[in-house]
């Protein structure tokens, strides 16, 4: 794979950035990032990536053996999402050691859209 095939774009969201399931906030900061992907000519919806310091630890539990590679980011530690007896497998991720390229990152954590209904919004 040619590696200029490949490639992401990473860039400071200049507001507020909150994240919420619900009624609960799971994160809220100035300093999240976006990311947008693009492989073989094709760009991935955008990704917000938050501080760990800004996320409610508190509903996530760290998923053990389970991890995905990216070739530009690195390998991906998931968290399950828990609140009360509602529980989402796999619905969080963080890159805790990323690759160079994707250092903006590393100690940042993402809310999988697809699984969790999460609503961000940015003041």
């Amino acid at each position: 794979m040619n590696k200029a095939s490949h490639f992401s774009v990473i860039e400071k969201l200049n507001s507020q950035t909150t994240a919420r399931f619900g009624d609960a906030l799971l994160a809220t900061s100035s300093k999240a990032v976006e990311l947008k992907e693009h492989f073989d000519g094709k760009e991935y919806p955008p990704v917000i990536y938050f501080p760990r310091e800004s996320v409610e630890m508190k509903y996530f539990q760290k998923v053990e053996g389970f991890h995905t590679r990216c070739p530009i980011k690195g390998s991906a530690t998931y968290y399950k999402f828990v609140v009360n007896d509602h529980v989402v497998e796999n619905a969080a991720w963080s890159y805790e050691n990323p690759l160079p390229d994707s250092n903006q990152i590393k100690g940042y954590i993402s809310f999988d859209k697809s699984k969790l209904d999460v609503e961000i919004s940015t003041e």
